[in-house]
């Protein structure tokens, strides 16, 4: 089942299946890098350093894509492939990115 085409629910609760007592501690930890990770990409922006960006996309997208935040792994897919966006577009995309992991906050604080 998937939430507002933004998180699939399936996939997170086969996760906490998967990972039974540590789920919480994943997700935690999940949530925490993620903060982390918005927070590099912005300074990385700052500083005009897309190499950066898009390692640090990457590792946002594989984590979001595992959990079933869809929305967050999208946006991270788009960060990744950045070297053609202007600047404008990266900073707007930095912005959904965080509205995306807000959402996800949000929701897993309903389910948790």
């Amino acid at each position: 089942m998937v939430v507002n085409n933004s998180i699939d629910k399936t996939a997170l609760e086969k996760m906490r299946e998967l990972l039974g007592a540590e789920f919480p501690a994943v997700i935690s930890g999940f949530l925490a890098d993620s903060e982390n990770y918005i927070k590099e990409i912005a300074a990385a922006l700052q500083s005009g350093d897309r190499e950066s960006i898009t390692k640090i996309a990457h590792k946002m997208k594989s984590g979001a894509g595992q959990l079933g935040f869809l929305h967050m792994q999208k946006i991270a897919t788009t960060l990744e492939h950045n070297k053609e966006m202007n600047e404008t577009i990266l900073l707007a995309q930095h912005a959904e990115l965080k509205e995306a992991y807000a959402e996800a906050v949000n929701f897993l604080k309903l389910i948790l």
